[in-house]
C-alpha cells in the first residue's frame, strides 16, 4: 500500500487533485454544472458581459459554462493540471477564461469582480480558522461595491440528516473508498479516501471543517459583507429541514 505523506496538507498535493479527478468531476457534473450556472444567474439577475471571479475553479465546470454564456470569466486554482483542462474546453466556447495559478488565501482580485463564486464545498480546508477568514476576506477585496459573493457547501445540518461514516465510489473501472470521521464538536471532519486503480493502491488523508448556516454567515458578516441570505438549493428554496445544499450569497 502506498500511504500518501500529509506534509504537506492534502490541498497542497497535486496527486491528490490528479488521482481523484475522476470522482470529483465525473463527466454528468458537467451538465450539472451548466443548470447551476443558469440557475444562479436566474437568482443573481446576472447578466454578461459581467466579471464573475471562480475561485477555486477545479477543473472549470462553472468558469467554462459562464464564459460560453458571454461573461468575463476569471479562474483561479492553484492546481496547474486543472487550469490546462480549462484552458482545453474554452477553446470550444463563445468567450474566454482567464486562468491564474494561485492560492485562494493569497488571491484577491482588483476590486471590480460583479460575483465570485466559490462552489462545490471549496471553503474550509484549513485547520486554522483565521485562513478561513482570510480567504472570506479576498473574496470581498475581489468584488465591487455591490457585488455578490455565492458560496455552496454541503451543511453542517444537511450532514447530519444523512451521515455515512463509510462510502464508495466507482468511476472508469476505479474505485473510492471513503471513511468519515467527526471530530471537536462536529466542526472538522477527517476523512480517509482510499482509492483503488489497477491493482494499486493510494490513501490520502482529507480533512475539513463543517460549517452551519448560522456559521457561515457569521464568517462572511466578519469579513464585512452585508445582507447574507442562505438558500437551500439552487433553486432558491429556503435552507430548511429539506435543505439539499447550503448556499450562501452575500453582498458587498
Amino acid at each position: 500500500m502506498d500511504v500518501m505523506d500529509t506534509d504537506p496538507a492534502w490541498y497542497e498535493q497535486d496527486e491528490f487533485w490528479k488521482t481523484c479527478e475522476h470522482f470529483l468531476f465525473p463527466p454528468e457534473s458537467f451538465e450539472e454544472a451548466r443548470e447551476q450556472v443558469e440557475k444562479l444567474t436566474e437568482m443573481l439577475g446576472l447578466e454578461p458581459p459581467a466579471r464573475v471571479l471562480d475561485m477555486p475553479s477545479g477543473v472549470g465546470r462553472h468558469a467554462v459554462s459562464l464564459a460560453d454564456r458571454g461573461f468575463a470569466v476569471t479562474a483561479v486554482d492553484r492546481t496547474e493540471h486543472y487550469l490546462q483542462a480549462i484552458d482545453e474546453q474554452a477553446a470550444m466556447v463563445v468567450g474566454d477564461v482567464e486562468c491564474v495559478c494561485a492560492d485562494m488565501r493569497e488571491f484577491a482580485g482588483d476590486g471590480s469582480y460583479d460575483v465570485v463564486l466559490n462552489l462545490f464545498s471549496s471553503f474550509g480546508y484549513f485547520a486554522d480558522r483565521e485562513e478561513d477568514k482570510l480567504v472570506a476576506q479576498n473574496f470581498y477585496k475581489s468584488l465591487t461595491p455591490g457585488g455578490r459573493l455565492v458560496v455552496d457547501m454541503n451543511g453542517k445540518e444537511i450532514l447530519a440528516n444523512d451521515f455515512h461514516s463509510r462510502t464508495w465510489h466507482e468511476a472508469d473501472g476505479s474505485y473510492l473508498l471513503e471513511e468519515c470521521h467527526l471530530t471537536d464538536g462536529w466542526s472538522w471532519m477527517e476523512n480517509r479516501w482510499i482509492v483503488i486503480r489497477e491493482g494499486e493502491i493510494r490513501t490520502f488523508d482529507v480533512s475539513h471543517r463543517l460549517y452551519s448556516g448560522y456559521e457561515l454567515a457569521e464568517v462572511l458578516r466578519q469579513a464585512g459583507f452585508a445582507n447574507v441570505s442562505l438558500f437551500g438549493s439552487f433553486d432558491g428554496d429556503p435552507y430548511d429541514q429539506d435543505a439539499e445544499r447550503l448556499i450562501a450569497i452575500a453582498e458587498k
